[in-house]
Formats: C-alpha cells, structure tokens, sequence
C-alpha cells in the first residue's frame, strides 16, 4: 500500500477531511493527469507513520546530517504527478477545536461518551491555519475558505 495518496481538489468532490495538526502540501499543478483530467489543485499528506526528522547516511567519519519530511516530501513531490507540471509546493496545518464537551449528568457510560469525543476531536471545526510564508493569496483564500475561517486564523 503507497504511504503517500496525492488528493486532488476540484469542484466535483468535496474538500478532504485534513485531520487535526497533520502536516499537508497544497501542490500547484498545471497540465493534465492519465486521466485527462486537467490540474490545479492537489494535497498531499504527510504520512503520520513516517518520522518528521529523516537521519541522512553519514559518510564514514563525518558528521550525521538530517532533514525534515517536509522538505523532501516538497523536493521530490513532482514524482507523485507523472505528466504534470508542479508550479509550486507550500506546507499547511489545520488546528481544530479541541475542547472536550461531555455532560456527565446527561451521559451512562462516561468512560464510552469520553472515547468517542476523542475521536471526533480530529475534525471538529477549525480554529487556526498554519501556513508557509511564500504561498500564494489565492491558495490561502481557498484553504481558509473549505475551513470556514478568516483570515485572522492565519499564522505563518
């Protein structure tokens, strides 16, 4: 199973459910897929799975170099398009509201109603953007726009 599934945005399907404080990558593409289908938009997730500090092979006796997911997920995102051309590539994070809302007069099983607020916890409405300091305007309204915020949310 790939541990990376680009998404890409369009108006036919719906904005992708982005998952609370996950590292993503807006990818800015130009030309059309295998499908044919022409692009413009596409996220790519940052696997959880994966370390976010990547410990490069050291050279004998040299010092231990790393780098961040990040960075090579943005370096080598062009793989994941075959045929397309990205035009640019800029990191994001969606914090939502985390707050626990459980009436325990109201509630049986207390233990039971505080895991399934925890799971929801991952989506619930989104409170902050993160963003990379060189993406574009246009891509910011977007993002801001599919997570209902304002652009007093935005912190770079």
């Amino acid at each position: 199973m790939p541990v990376l599934s680009p998404l890409g945005l369009d108006p036919v399907h719906p904005f992708p459910k982005i998952l609370n404080k996950s590292l993503n990558i807006v990818v800015v593409l130009k030309g059309t897929d295998a499908f044919g289908r022409a692009g413009h938009l596409a996220i790519v997730r940052a696997p959880r799975s994966l370390p976010r500090i990547i410990q490069l092979p050291e050279k004998l006796g040299g010092p231990q170099n790393f780098v961040f997911l990040s960075s090579v997920l943005s370096t080598f995102v062009d793989e994941l398009f075959p045929g397309m051309e990205v035009l640019g590539a800029y990191q994001f994070r969606v914090t939502r509201n985390s707050e626990l809302v459980v009436d325990e007069e109201e509630v049986e099983n207390l233990a039971l109603a505080l895991r399934d607020e925890l799971v929801d916890r991952g989506y619930r409405p989104a409170v902050r953007l993160e963003i990379a300091h060189d993406m574009p305007r246009d891509i910011v309204r977007t993002l801001l726009q599919n997570f209902g915020l304002t652009e007093n949310a935005v912190r770079t």
